[in-house]
């Protein structure tokens, strides 16, 4: 493609003032410091000093943003999904984690909570349906105990 266009040398940085421009149109400006554009002008019809409508295109200027740095949407989504997939297996892997360990936990209180209950059932001494408590020996033990403090007493 070949465009040729009305150059404009010398410009000054600031260029959008009416009186630098001959007339409306597409100009090639060269700059004092070496640069050079494509400028768009209308110079309107108002009194004012600046043109109504400049557009610039800059040319041979080094681009602002590295390109390697630089996403096009489609690529930023896929970034976020990806993003968004592993955060959510993370989160789904962190609560399987978190159940196993609550349903250790669980068992274990209930088991210990099983093995204190039997033990103070043990422990306890029981009741029969007269409303009398026996501690847990047998009748013979019982006598025996009776027996001994008889003897110690006729003894004494």
């Amino acid at each position: 493609m070949y465009v040729e266009l009305e150059m404009l040398d010398n410009m000054p940085i600031n260029c959008n003032k009416k009186s630098l421009y001959p007339h409306d149109g597409v100009f090639l400006l060269k700059r004092i410091d070496g640069t050079m554009s494509v400028a768009s002008v209308e110079r309107g019809m108002g009194d004012g000093d600046y043109c109504c409508s400049f557009v610039e295109t800059i040319i041979g200027q080094k681009p602002a943003i590295a390109s390697e740095n630089v996403m096009d949407a489609r690529e930023v989504n896929r970034r976020l999904d990806e993003i968004s997939k592993q955060y959510y297996e993370k989160a789904e892997q962190r609560n399987k984690e978190l159940q196993s360990e609550f349903d250790l936990r669980k068992a274990n209180l209930e088991h210990d909570y099983e093995m204190k209950k039997l033990q103070l059932e043990q422990e306890k001494p029981k009741r029969f349906g007269q409303g009398e408590w026996i501690s847990g020996k047998t009748l013979s033990d019982i006598i025996k105990t009776l027996v001994e403090k008889e003897d110690v007493r006729t003894k004494s």
